[in-house]
């Protein structure tokens, strides 16, 4: 299963636990207000993981161009 799909998954697991809980706990009213909070934590973390993974593959991207871009550039000194 892709590392992505986990993520999403186990995110909609939690997110499904966190509602039954409060409807269970509180009110109607207040699982709204609950569910807002913990929608907006949720997905800033989620963009956290996402732009360090994002930003890891630039890295690597660049990495490997810039040694395609040395091997290059060797040979042709040689």
């Amino acid at each position: 299963m892709p590392l992505e799909r986990k993520h999403f998954l186990t995110c909609l697991q939690f997110i499904l636990f966190f509602m039954f809980a409060a409807l269970r706990l509180g009110g109607i009213s207040d699982i709204f207000k609950c569910f807002e909070n913990f929608v907006y934590q949720a997905l800033g973390f989620l963009a956290g993981i996402y732009a360090v993974e994002a930003i890891y593959r630039v890295s690597l991207s660049l990495f490997y161009l810039k040694s395609i871009i040395f091997a290059i550039t060797k040979r042709q000194n040689v």
